[in-house]
């Protein structure tokens, strides 16, 4: 059985937006999903209706969303954006004041180039997307405008941010060689990845007027280790208490990955995975780089106005 979340609509002005949420709800412009796992993805498929909305999340997670629902790509009225992390971003909402787009147009023009604000009646929602930290392409995301400003954590695991490990947290700071750390290395890593991370300026600013927050474990039973503390005793059973025996690591379909490379690394050996497993991670690492490289690119934070001269010819016709 599959996780049940409880629906995110938000309002915004004249207009709303859902996140990690595909049932139908007259006031949503715009869809924001924060990772690929199949609990967040209940309701989505190749057939979904967006209805004038559009999808925006990671580049990974665009990537493993098309891979999974190749349908989607294919298709007209379907959109799907991908946001560059750390970098605040203007959207446009399609305005839903009377329950149903006002201009059909808008179907495919949720992004507002920055000379066009005057010209519109939709909402603006400024929204930074951050590394959540808690499977390839996650994020969290900031939300500002006339929502005030919202932070919806989505599912997330920043050990950094509270001095408990680094981003990866299964040893990140391991970068010598296989096998046992080298005497003193593993001591100098510990302190400098126990350290607290400065959090990201843009939610300290201002305070926060709402925050969403990803609760799962949010009880004081639930005590769990760091990533980096788990991962050691694992390294640590498969040496010393399995080490003539086949080891299977259990694993989601998602997620862990820095954990499979630290046993890896610190067994000397491979370790084996699923096809469906490979494939997902080298979508997501192409999707990756596919990111990095597009950061260079240029451009004024803004997106979608490269299609608007020919919108407006449309509109004429």
């Amino acid at each position: 059985s599959q996780t049940q979340l409880r629906p995110c609509v938000l309002r915004c002005g004249a207009s709303g937006f859902a996140v990690d949420y595909w049932g139908h709800s007259s006031c949503v412009g715009a869809v924001f999903l924060t990772h690929a796992h199949s609990d967040h993805l209940c309701g989505l498929d190749g057939e979904w209706a967006p209805n004038g909305r559009t999808v925006f999340c990671s580049a990974i997670t665009k990537a493993l969303v098309l891979r999974k629902f190749p349908a989607l790509a294919k298709r007209a009225d379907v959109k799907i954006v991908a946001l560059s992390q750390g970098t605040p971003t203007v959207v446009r909402l399609p305005d839903r004041s009377s329950g149903t787009l006002k201009n059909s147009k808008a179907l495919l023009a949720t992004l507002l180039p920055v000379s066009d604000y005057e010209k519109q009646t939709d909402t603006l929602l400024t929204v930074t997307a951050l590394d959540a930290g808690h499977c390839p392409g996650s994020v969290s995301f900031l939300f500002e405008g006339d929502c005030g400003r919202v932070f919806h954590t989505g599912d997330w695991r920043r050990e950094d941010w509270c001095g408990k490990g680094g981003l990866l947290g299964y040893g990140d700071g391991e970068k010598h060689g296989i096998g046992e750390d080298k005497p003193g290395i593993r001591e100098q890593s510990d302190r400098k990845s126990y350290q607290c991370t400065t959090l990201p300026r843009c939610l300290t600013t201002r305070p926060i007027d709402l925050l969403l927050l990803d609760n799962t474990y949010g009880d004081e039973a639930y005590a769990f280790p760091s990533r980096k503390d788990a991962a050691a005793t694992i390294v640590d059973l498969i040496r010393n208490k399995y080490p003539a025996h086949d080891i299977f690591v259990g694993i989601d379909s998602l997620g862990k990955e820095p954990l499979l490379a630290r046993i890896a690394r610190a067994i000397g050996e491979p370790i084996r995975v699923t096809p469906e497993r490979h494939e997902s991670v080298v979508c997501a690492w192409d999707a990756a780089v596919g990111a990095m490289e597009g950061a260079f690119g240029g451009g004024d934070g803004l997106l979608g106005d490269e299609d608007e001269d020919e919108d407006e010819d449309e509109d004429e016709d």
